[in-house]
């Protein structure tokens, strides 16, 4: 039997979970970003009324919320676009199996 997994867009209800998993010790050495309820709702706010063009999703496992993933183009945001064009990364010169099939299908 398959533990279901789905994306859902994410909602305003959702950002007090999201608001504690970014403060969770093992989220926060990585996430950077202001753990605190105000400032989950500025960041999350603009894309939730789409007047950022990141798509945010919450991942659930077994309809329960299980964690958060984003999609955007790094061209969106020029601060990104210069950090990747500093790094000269590209789907050719990426070290991991089958990241060429999939840069090339996430830039398309």
């Amino acid at each position: 039997m398959t533990t279901p997994v789905a994306l859902r867009p994410i909602t305003t209800a959702d950002l007090p979970l999201v608001s504690r998993w970014l403060a969770q010790p093992h989220v926060a050495q990585w996430w950077r970003d202001p753990s605190d309820l105000p400032s989950v709702r500025q960041s999350y706010l603009p894309s939730i009324n789409g007047e950022d063009p990141t798509e945010v999703f919450i991942i659930e496992v077994a309809g329960a919320a299980a964690g958060l993933i984003q999609r955007y183009l790094v061209e969106d945001d020029p601060e990104w676009d210069r950090a990747m064009a500093a790094t000269s990364f590209s789907a050719d010169t990426c070290p991991n199996p089958g990241c060429s099939a999939i840069c090339s299908a996430v830039r398309s």
